[in-house]
């Protein structure tokens, strides 16, 4: 996989055409797969997206990536726990000159680190809230994702057991 943190909305940016905002409405979109044990998470992870999506091409091989009303849950495939976030936030990716392409995210996105996809000291799934960035060369993580704002481990979340009623 080219992208070292498949970050949901930079993942749906390639299944979506480009082209001026008014020129065409966001697009339905809906997608899953899972992880295997250790990759992301310590357990597998059920990931599924389901919302409306728009990739709008920006100058030279720059985009903007927008997601109103998607949503995605995660679920914990072991314990059969799950969480789901609404993540309408953007991603703007800047290409720059030596072929790396930074990725800044605002509001509400998810972003899921993959250790057997591509080299990552941060292995996980994080809901942030804010605005973080991060620098990919190919598959290879320059910069980890930092920013300003709200950081959920997602994996911490799905690893409590669901209370029992009794």
């Amino acid at each position: 996989m080219k992208k070292l943190f498949i970050l949901i909305g930079v993942f749906l940016g390639s299944m979506v055409t480009s082209g001026p905002v008014a020129a065409a409405p966001v697009e339905p979109i809906a997608f899953d797969f899972t992880t295997t044990a250790g990759d992301v998470c310590a357990f597998p992870v059920l990931v599924e997206v389901a919302g409306k999506s728009k990739e709008i091409g920006a100058p030279g091989d720059d985009s903007i990536l927008i997601a109103p009303g998607l949503k995605a849950t995660f679920t914990n495939t072991l314990t059969g726990k799950s969480v789901t976030y609404v993540i309408t936030g953007a991603t703007h990716n800047q290409t720059l000159a030596n072929g790396n392409v930074v990725s800044t995210v605002t509001g509400r996105n998810a972003i899921v680190n993959s250790i057997e996809l591509n080299e990552t000291v941060r292995p996980g799934i994080f809901l942030v809230e804010g605005t973080f960035r991060f620098e990919l060369n190919g598959s290879i993580e320059v910069h980890v994702f930092s920013g300003t704002g709200r950081v959920t481990d997602v994996c911490a979340v799905l690893a409590v057991l669901p209370r029992q009623v009794g």
